[in-house]
């Protein structure tokens, strides 16, 4: 279950503040992907981590806190501790994902 994050620090942006939620998002484990810089020189942006398995820093600690088994579970105490933590416009959780099967699997 991966999380997207888009729109940091949403409706109240600064140069300090996007600064600040970018340096958190990093430290909890999450990669930026970025568009190329349009016309206009602005970018769209969305900052992304695979699962709550590649937690980093205090979000680890959160998610881990309690020895649960059930990624629901991490998942739940993930965005709990995101949407405390970080400012940002939008937060989705990717539950199901479709992929090439390996060579020579059967249907």
């Amino acid at each position: 279950m991966g999380i997207i994050i888009t729109s940091l620090c949403g409706h109240y942006y600064s140069k300090a503040s996007y600064k600040l939620q970018a340096k958190k998002l990093e430290s909890y484990g999450f990669e930026v992907l970025r568009s190329k810089e349009g016309e206009d020189k602005k970018i769209w942006e969305m900052w992304y981590l695979p699962g709550p398995w590649s937690a980093k820093g205090d979000l680890k600690k959160a998610v881990e806190e309690d020895p649960v088994w059930k990624e629901e579970k991490k998942i739940d105490k993930a965005i709990g501790f995101l949407c405390r933590h970080v400012e940002f416009g939008s937060l989705e959780v990717s539950t199901q994902r479709a992929a090439m099967p390996a060579p020579g699997a059967e249907d």
